[in-house]
């Protein structure tokens, strides 16, 4: 017991001139996914309709060659305006859900 204060002296004074801890420091670079959005192709991001190329739908009752204030190529112009829309809407559709690569959808 005469030699436990002795002791922890020597143990202090040890602890005392013990060195500082080694600090490692390095750089790792960690591999995370990181959402990459698609590209959708160039036609779907085009106009659906030029409003030049349709032409006139709907005529002058007068006009003899008409058929209820429509004639029959302001007909078809005017059905394009209801399918070109709706077939764009469908595209889009099936691009959406198709994988990134691989399939590749048709033009409408």
């Amino acid at each position: 017991m005469r030699y436990l204060p002795l002791i922890y002296l020597l143990c202090i004074m040890l602890a005392g001139c013990a060195t500082e801890p080694r600090v490692i420091t390095r750089t790792v670079t960690v591999e995370i996914p990181v959402y990459q959005p698609r590209t959708p192709p160039a036609w779907l991001m085009a106009p659906v309709l030029d409003a030049d190329a349709i032409g006139d739908v709907f005529v002058s009752p007068d006009d003899p060659g008409i058929v209820l204030g429509v004639t029959r190529e302001g007909l078809k112009n005017f059905w394009q305006l209801i399918d070109r829309p709706v077939g764009r809407i469908e595209a889009w559709q099936a691009w959406a859900v198709a994988p990134a690569e691989g399939l590749e959808i048709e033009r409408p």
